[in-house]
């Protein structure tokens, strides 16, 4: 059985998931080569952050101009990798990452509007 799963996602911004990425005190490679660690192994995504532990979080573009999730399922939710490290920094379902990139998000729509946020 695979534990490899792609999620359909909101994320089209790659310099909001660089600052997310920050955020943690991580950095996303968006060089197209790299490869997101998985129970079985590793597979290719469009973009990737590398996490500690044993699994990673990629980021797939698709036709939509969306980047979907891969990463193995044991990263967002289940009892087997609930100690992983990436999964503790990440949040359950991701949701720590998630709520960062809408958070880095937010402020570019305001900055594209010619206002600049007090954030404290």
């Amino acid at each position: 059985m695979s534990h490899l799963t792609v999620v359909k996602s909101e994320f089209n911004s790659i310099s909001a998931l660089q600052e997310a990425a920050r955020y943690f005190g991580l950095t996303l490679d968006t060089s197209g080569e790299g490869k997101v660690r998985y129970w079985y192994g590793q597979e290719h995504a469009t973009m990737v952050l590398k996490l500690p532990g044993k699994y990673d979080l990629g980021f797939q573009l698709q036709a939509d101009g969306t980047y979907s999730l891969v990463c193995d399922t044991e990263l967002l939710g289940g009892s087997f990798g609930a100690q992983d490290p990436g999964r503790q920094l990440l949040g359950e379902q991701a949701g720590t990452f998630k709520r960062e990139y809408l958070v880095a998000r937010t402020l570019e729509a305001f900055r594209a509007q010619g206002l600049e946020p007090q954030v404290t």
